[in-house]
């Protein structure tokens, strides 16, 4: 896992962390597969971020006489409020490991998990912008093919399409509790399933 990652259990509660284990008929989620599933996550919400900031960066750049999208500001200052989260949150994710005082370890995990529901909650509002085109489908496919992945070290069986199957309740479990939105999943769910009968 990337350094300055959040701790595997702060990406979920351990509710949602239940539900997802029950997807796929397992008592819990391995803590290297909680990783593992952690860092798809980050890595997709980078990758939307990235989209984001290009889009923007191309409506700065159009001519200066257009109508000014009045949540652009708003959409701005969340951004920044992410940035600014992680890094905090980073901090003191690094900081715990040189504590001694139990208290104080305590009390920065608790501020480094509020943090993180604070910066998941934000990007939600954030999302809520429609990403549209062929990259963002790409960044969300690519997404899909790597739960797959971790689908069938976890169960030893390859994913498969099927609506009520437990791929799609992993990958529909995960999604909700990313609050990712689930339109056209069952398309990314078939290429997930294609990529592992022929990977490449």
């Amino acid at each position: 896992m990337r350094s300055g990652s959040p701790k595997p259990e702060a990406v979920f509660s351990s509710n949602q962390w239940a539900k997802i284990a029950k997807a796929v008929s397992v008592k819990k989620i391995p803590l290297n597969e909680k990783r593992a599933i952690g860092d798809a996550i980050i890595k997709y919400h980078f990758e939307c971020q990235a989209i984001e900031r290009a889009a923007d960066e191309a409506e700065e750049k159009k001519p200066t006489r257009r109508q000014v999208d009045p949540r652009a500001k708003g959409r701005a200052a969340l951004r920044n409020f992410v940035k600014y989260t992680r890094g905090l949150r980073h901090a003191l994710i690094s900081v715990q490991n040189y504590l001694k005082n139990e208290v104080s370890i305590n009390e920065a995990e608790q501020l480094t998990e509020q943090i993180y529901k604070f910066q998941k909650s934000a990007k939600h509002e954030l999302d809520k912008r429609s990403l549209g085109g062929r990259p963002a489908l790409k960044i969300r496919d690519d997404l899909v093919i790597q739960l797959g992945v971790i689908y069938q070290r976890l169960t030893g069986m390859n994913p498969t399409r099927t609506v009520s199957g437990p791929f799609s309740k992993f990958v529909y479990a995960i999604f909700q509790a990313c609050r990712i939105r689930t339109v056209g999943l069952p398309n990314a769910i078939e290429k997930a399933v294609e990529y592992a009968k022929n990977p490449h």
